[in-house]
């Protein structure tokens, strides 16, 4: 699946001598998919342009979420635990469930 994904390593990307540019484009990654996506690209260097139309943030969890250590980096959240993580999980989907 896409957690396992390494950009890097898809070599039809590297076949031809030309370096391209990347354009990463996707839609309605749910939940921790969009995190996974997140990471497949993560160490790559010709990416041009990403566009990422995100959906069911509320889905994610501790163990998908990409950068749990940016989460901690804000003040008040620098202890944050998984049941803390929970409450702004369910927090994301206010907007979209009501």
């Amino acid at each position: 699946g896409l957690q396992h994904c390494n950009i890097n390593k898809i070599k039809q990307l590297y076949s031809d001598k030309e370096e391209r540019e990347i354009m990463v484009i996707s839609k309605h990654l749910c939940g921790g998919a969009t995190d996974f996506g997140l990471r497949c690209i993560l160490n790559e260097e010709r990416i041009a342009i990403i566009a990422i139309a995100l959906c069911c943030r509320g889905k994610c969890s501790t163990e998908t979420y990409c950068n749990i250590n940016y989460l901690k980096s804000i003040d008040g959240l620098k202890d944050l635990n998984k049941s803390q993580f929970e409450s702004i999980r369910k927090m994301a989907s206010w907007e979209i469930d009501g």
